[in-house]
């Protein structure tokens, strides 16, 4: 979103079926899917509870079998 709320572009969603979720915090969500991507989400408005794609990450030749986030302290 830009500074004055409105969203400036869409990530689409999932070409295939979701496989894998795994939810951080409670505003990110990061989805793995058959479409060989992973997509991170987020809400758009806690108010709203709409997911927005926020990111995708295409570097796998085979589907999403799981997911895990670790967190990198500087």
């Amino acid at each position: 979103m830009g500074h004055n709320g409105l969203l400036h572009h869409v990530i689409p969603a999932h070409d295939r079926a979701v496989s894998v979720l795994q939810l951080h915090g409670d505003s990110l969500l990061v989805s793995g899917g058959y479409d060989c991507s992973v997509k991170v989400h987020r809400t758009s408005t806690p108010l709203q509870r709409q997911l927005v794609c926020v990111n995708s990450i295409h570097v796998h030749e085979g589907w999403i079998s799981a997911l895990t986030i670790i967190e990198v302290c500087p």
